[in-house]
């Protein structure tokens, strides 16, 4: 019988005697909120738990949450947990185990519980999950709850049911693969068996040529003079494998030169008609694949073997790069429709934080929690912009950057509190690159990390960048990129290295070597830079590190300042509407346009818009600036209450406001009579900047 681990001692709550004992938790404690539900020996009473507030609050999550005692027996189900199949009354008292069909997975949930109630720290992992005759796969976190002196565990579990019905679909794909290269390879079957029957004619045409010496050598020059022109290798053995003729092209897929070949033993376990794949050396000097086949052949009127080398690296690469393309086209219908959806959420709590700073004290403690808020809403937004991207839904927001310090960022954030370090070298006079920082940021720091799991024991990252002219001068490693500029990046580490096998799926999506992952990283990684219009390249052997290098188009222009984003908003004054579908939206639009000194009214559709544009004009204090939503469900959106702005009053400023940065109007808005466009989620810092540019007033900064 398991024990009840729901007592522990005491929490070191003195910081430096944790740190000494290497006892650092993620305990959740929230005892001073529940005063009321304390017994004289400290414990919590789970009596009326459901209407505490932190009952309610668990209670109002949209996923299932759970809380579970010492004795791995369920005290606490939200509504929400009914998705699971059964009323939240059934699931209390029931042992957690219950929740899981397969035994090994009950199992394996047991000892996470008892791992979170030793360690105190976050557990995440999947299963399936059953209640009755409904099923789903989930995601459950794991997190240690303090209540009191009574230990307790929160169990939030995630719906993951369609991400494994789409993995199901790509395995689905791969097999529909499999049996398309055996079709392949059974037309390829049919196509040798013709070139049997002329090697059996060439030969026959040898055996009476042989009568005669002259006839002999006047056909072997015959055949010299074709198979040395020959881009395909081409090896004649005896029957015990020793080479007899070779031609450059196979010396050169072999390494070596025809002369130290002729005579050598060439070990190959491939019977006649049979086809297989060898690894060989290019013309260029890099690494390849080729197929070789084997026939039965005369050579001097004796029996041998013809070999031929086909070098088919091209062919495999366009291979996987049509297979990695097609999982990555699933993953953007995916991120597409997340990144919108989330744009606007962000947008009101994006406006709200700027509103809060502006009427906070900037020396209190509230508004550098505010900027640190700010500065987390803005990395979300930054994160849906490269989802957007990822996902074709936007073009990249270019711009020339100078590396060294992105690189320095990544490095620092990637390896903070490891026990791995990095160097960093950069070569003269280094080309900025012409980039979008931020996604190109997260890929470095996507490598890094990959860099740092790869050296569990310690270790350097190099990391080093140079200048790159491609087309100046040969090199081996040019063959795929176009002519021109580019900054090549190179991230090397000294771990265990990838296998050979691995070496060439290790970008595909889904694919990866890690318990824990995702195999969405480097995927994601190989989609952004292929927008920049570059490449990404990996060099590795097992036990002997990896090396990654990234190839960045260089920019003719300087790279431009950063920007301080802590300034106050520019003030200005004037009468501004703002039509949007989202009320929340208009409320803290409105909200900081006032702050800012504007005479603000807003609508909630195209429709409504233009009605109060056209009262306003009525009235004699017409509206100075329009900011409109780009889509409104159900109603006029901003493409169309702008053409009939403009129809009414061919002077109207209209600035068009969008999380929908791919969209036409957003892209060339000049040409559709707009002044102007700002991308949600947006700020008091952006608001204020559009309406001083669009305006043409000498704005203040807000104080």
């Amino acid at each position: 019988m398991t024990k009840d681990k729901s007592q522990f001692p005491e929490e070191i709550s003195n910081s430096t005697n944790a740190a000494q004992l290497g006892l650092l938790t993620e305990t959740i404690e929230i005892n001073g909120q529940f005063p009321n539900q304390l017994t004289e020996s400290g414990s919590f009473d789970l009596t009326g738990f459901r209407l505490t507030s932190l009952g309610k609050l668990l209670s109002a999550l949209p996923m299932p949450a759970l809380v579970v005692d010492g004795s791995f027996s369920i005290v606490f189900a939200n509504e929400s947990s009914e998705k699971l199949g059964d009323t939240t009354t059934k699931l209390v008292s029931a042992p957690f185990s219950s929740l899981f069909p397969r035994s090994r997975d009950a199992a394996a949930f047991q000892g996470i519980l008892e791992k979170v109630f030793t360690i105190r720290k976050l557990q995440v992992s999947e299963g399936l999950v059953e209640i009755g005759t409904n099923r789903m796969w989930g995601r459950l976190n794991f997190r240690s709850l303090r209540l009191g002196k009574t230990r307790l565990i929160l169990v939030l579990i995630e719906d993951l049911t369609l991400e494994k019905k789409q993995v199901l679909l790509i395995e689905t794909s791969k097999e529909i693969m499999r049996q398309a290269k055996e079709k392949y390879e059974r037309q390829f079957h049919e196509q040798t068996a013709e070139l049997k029957l002329t090697n059996e004619r060439l030969r026959q045409e040898i055996e009476e040529r042989s009568k005669t010496q002259s006839a002999l050598e006047k056909s072997r020059d015959s055949f010299n003079s074709i198979v040395e022109r020959s881009s395909d290798g081409i090896a004649i053995l005896d029957c015990e494998g020793t080479i007899l003729y070779v031609n450059r092209a196979a010396a050169l897929f072999l390494g070596k030169t025809p002369e130290s070949l002729r005579g050598e033993r060439l070990a190959i376990a491939l019977g006649p008609g049979q086809i297989a794949e060898t690894s060989i050396v290019r013309p260029n000097g890099q690494p390849g694949t080729a197929e070789i086949q084997l026939s039965r052949t005369q050579w001097d009127g004796k029996p041998s073997f013809l070999i031929v080398f086909r070098d088919i690296t091209d062919r495999k690469r366009t291979e996987q790069e049509l297979q990695r393309s097609q999982k990555l086209e699933t993953l953007e219908l995916i991120a597409g429709g997340l990144a919108h959806d989330f744009n606007n959420l962000l947008t009101a709590n994006i406006a709200n934080i700027s509103l809060a700073k502006i009427r906070s004290n900037r020396e209190s403690p509230v508004y550098d929690a505010l900027t640190r808020a700010e500065r987390a809403s803005t990395k979300a937004r930054e994160l849906t912009r490269q989802l957007l991207t990822f996902a074709k839904g936007r073009p990249l927001i270019k711009k020339p950057t100078l590396l060294t310090p992105l690189l320095q960022e990544a490095a620092v954030l990637a390896l903070s509190g490891s026990n791995v370090k990095f160097r960093l070298r950069v070569g003269e006079n280094l080309w900025p690159a012409e980039i979008e920082p931020y996604q190109i940021g997260t890929v470095f720091q996507n490598l890094i990390i990959n860099a740092k799991q790869a050296m569990p024991e310690g270790g350097l990252v190099l990391i080093k960048a140079e200048n790159l002219v491609v087309g100046a001068e040969p090199r081996p490693d040019e063959s795929q990129s176009p002519r021109g500029r580019y900054v090549r990046i190179m991230i090397k580490d000294t771990g265990s290295g990838i296998s050979e096998q691995n070496l060439a799926k290790i970008f595909d999506p889904y694919f990866t070597t890690k318990a824990a992952g995702s195999g969405l990283g480097l995927a994601t990684s190989y989609a952004v830079v292929k927008k920049h219009g570059g490449r990404i390249e990996v060099e590795s052997r097992e036990g002997s590190g990896t090396s990654f290098f990234i190839y960045l188009p260089a920019s003719d222009r300087s790279a431009e300042p950063v920007e301080n984003s802590d300034r106050a908003p520019y003030r200005g004054s004037g009468n501004i509407l703002i039509m949007d579908d989202e009320e929340d939206i208009r409320d803290a639009a409105k909200d900081l346009l006032s702050i800012l000194g504007y005479t603000v009214e807003t609508a909630e559709n195209g429709t409504r818009a233009i009605a109060k544009y056209q009262k306003a004009m009525r009235s004699g204090d017409p509206f100075d600036v329009v900011i409109m939503d780009l889509t409104v469900p159900g109603g006029m959106g901003g493409r169309e209450a702008t053409r009939r702005l403009l129809e009414i009053d061919q002077n109207a400023k209209i600035i068009l406001s969008s999380g929908h940065l791919d969209e036409p109007i957003m892209i060339d808005f000049q040409h559709y009579g707009l002044v102007g466009v700002i991308a949600k989620p947006y700020n008091a810092l952006e608001l204020g900047d559009i309406l001083r540019k669009v305006t043409g007033s000498k704005a203040s900064s807000q104080d």
